[in-house]
């Protein structure tokens, strides 16, 4: 009975061993139990989706406002029509066109007066009766009367209207096309002013059988992605049929306020079965890159570093820094710091992360 009474205690358990950024843990420790490793894999080719929109293909398009302000007197262009260069959209009473035709008529009238009175001068000077300082003066103000109606004429050029003054001020199509979008009315009073505003333009003329598809690819994925990549999407909403496209641009700057780099493409919309404006869902192939796949658990943030646990066997684990990068699903692909076989703890591994802060010098 004092026999009994006196049985062996169980031995105490051993500690674990943190030795700079390794951790070993004795045979059998409960402590390991919490600890899952995994095989590390091969990166793999992945897809990334990023949302997007059909858009008029802006080397193609033009977006019309007002140069001159007045009342729409008269529209001549409707939504669906095909306009060529220079055609008349609208017609607007404007009094600043007034006001830049009777330029345009004063600078005539005055060239045509300088010039009368250059000849006389010349006639008089030649016979001796005015000093040469007045012919100067005379050839001087022709010169004068001569570059301003060269720049009423180029005014006038530039915005067309008859020879007289009516104050008809003719809204003209800067390009080839078709009217896409109209947003001005009779009687509408339009500005200048109106194109330095969000507002939206009076007329906008593009070529709907060619599509801008613009993606907004999430900044963590900006470094997967180049011009020339393949891109699938589908209208949302749509029957779900994908259509493929090729990135041909991606912007050098992100977004500050989406945090998302911009990507375009360019769509052949030849049936005009897609429309500018439509919200699409698109998937990007990214291949596979030199490395290795694993889960976002295995890796922590550990002042500035990215860091792994490799499972060495036997209940000693390694911190490793790696070199590490978001691909989606959940999933970072490292490349740098492991190596082909090796075992990372993905669960467990911000406990690791605390064994060795504890040991640390304060």
């Amino acid at each position: 009975m004092v026999a009994a009474c006196h049985s062996a205690a169980p031995a105490p358990a051993l500690p674990v061993q943190v030795d700079g950024e390794r951790i070993a843990f004795p045979a059998g420790s409960r402590q390991a139990e919490v600890l899952v490793s995994a095989p590390v894999a091969a990166a793999q080719a992945t897809t990334i989706g990023v949302p997007g929109r059909l858009a008029w293909d802006d080397t193609r398009t033009a977006r019309v406002f007002a140069a001159m302000g007045g009342q729409v007197a008269k529209i001549e262009a409707q939504p669906g029509d095909v306009v060529q260069a220079g055609q008349t959209l609208a017609r607007i009473a404007s009094p600043s066109f007034g006001e830049a035709q009777s330029e345009r008529v004063r600078a005539e009238a005055d060239l045509r007066q300088a010039g009368m009175q250059r000849r006389r001068a010349r006639e008089l000077h030649a016979a001796g009766v005015v000093a040469t300082k007045d012919l100067e003066d005379s050839e001087a103000a022709y010169a004068h009367a001569q570059a301003e109606y060269a720049r009423t004429q180029a005014r006038a050029k530039l915005y067309g209207g008859g020879n007289g003054v009516d104050q008809d001020f003719p809204l003209r199509a800067p390009i080839a096309g078709v009217v896409v979008e109209r947003r001005i009315t009779p009687g509408q009073e339009v500005s200048p002013e109106q194109a330095q505003g969000d507002g939206p333009a009076l007329f906008t003329i593009s070529d709907p059988s060619r599509l801008w598809l613009l993606l907004d690819l999430p900044e963590s994925a900006a470094g997967s992605v180049q011009a020339g990549r393949d891109v699938w999407f589908a209208v949302q909403g749509g029957d779900g049929s994908r259509i493929q496209a090729t990135i041909e641009h991606v912007d050098d700057f992100v977004d500050a306020d989406t945090r998302s780099v911009h990507l375009r493409a360019s769509i052949d919309n030849a049936a005009r079965t897609l429309k500018a404006g439509m919200y699409v869902h698109a998937e990007i192939a990214s291949p596979a890159r030199p490395g290795f796949d694993v889960p976002n658990a295995a890796v922590l943030l550990v002042d500035g570093r990215r860091v792994v646990f490799v499972d060495e066997g036997s209940g000693r684990y390694r911190r490793q820094d790696v070199r590490a990068a978001e691909v989606g699903g959940s999933r970072m692909h490292v490349d740098s710091g492991l190596a082909d076989g090796e075992r990372v703890v993905v669960g467990g591994a911000l406990y690791l992360q605390q064994l060795i802060a504890a040991q640390a010098p304060r």
